[in-house]
């Protein structure tokens, strides 16, 4: 049976990969004219997302072939890698064995794992072939910095921002869910969100616990629950700020609401 916590990160993971694959995808439609070192290391921040939820939720093959992806990326940034047609098209190819088992997972609760690590084989030995090195060897590659540093600044800088752009536009009366969900309740949905973040991927304290007395709050004061989300909003910005900055400080780390 599913817990709570694990319910919360299948939920994330449903909602971070979709929005990477759309990352991906125009980003490898386009690499044989924009393949800027910024832009590859964009898209191997996405695979390597992906990969990371993947794993957590032991979806594992999907996980294998968005390590994969990510290899296959992280090689491109060798001299000599030539960027015409057949690599893009063969990179395209890499991204539909990584999209058509996500989608059917998220779309159907479960996918056919053999097909898709037996098409991922095969596309993967192709691209190693025009490569002409194993993806593999990519791992060995002197790492190079990502522009916005760990994994919690790529999400502190991407997915935190979009969650709290949303808690805005909820606060302001606007909810574009289908889920029949209350303002209140997608209030705590995203708020939930943010908490399995900082416990499971970021492992932040501060911010962990501002969703979860948030979470609390909204619970048992309804009737004050909009100046509540108001004054969290307020706090997971200010994190949202020193983490960027790296300047985290006492008093951001205990929520005031």
């Amino acid at each position: 049976m599913m817990t709570e916590i694990d319910a919360q990160a299948y939920e994330f993971f449903v909602e971070e990969a979709t929005e990477l694959l759309h990352t991906l995808e125009p980003g490898l439609i386009n690499i044989s004219q924009n393949h800027e070192i910024q832009t590859l290391r964009k898209l191997m921040r996405a695979a390597h997302s992906i990969k990371g939820g993947a794993d957590c939720i032991g979806l594992m093959e999907i996980q294998q072939i968005a390590h994969d992806l990510e290899n296959g990326i992280r090689a491109l940034e060798r001299e000599n890698t030539v960027f015409d047609l057949e690599l893009e098209n063969l990179l395209l190819q890499v991204f539909d064995c990584l999209r058509s088992p996500t989608r059917e997972q998220i779309e159907t609760g479960k996918y056919d794992q053999k097909t898709a690590i037996d098409k991922a084989k095969q596309v993967f030995e192709e691209l190693e072939n025009k490569l002409g090195h194993p993806l593999e060897a990519a791992a060995e590659f002197p790492e190079v910095p990502m522009e916005e540093g760990d994994m919690a600044k790529f999400l502190f800088t991407e997915e935190i921002p979009s969650g709290l752009h949303r808690w805005e536009s909820l606060l302001a009366g606007k909810n574009d869910s289908n889920s029949g969900l209350s303002i209140k309740e997608e209030l705590k949905r995203q708020a939930e969100m943010f908490a399995t973040l900082g416990t499971m991927l970021l492992n932040l304290l501060g911010f962990t616990s501002i969703a979860e007395t948030t979470i609390k709050t909204l619970d048992v004061n309804l009737k004050y629950s909009g100046k509540i989300a108001k004054l969290a909003l307020v706090d997971f910005w200010a994190w949202q700020k020193a983490v960027l900055a790296g300047t985290l400080k006492e008093e951001i780390q205990v929520p005031h609401c």
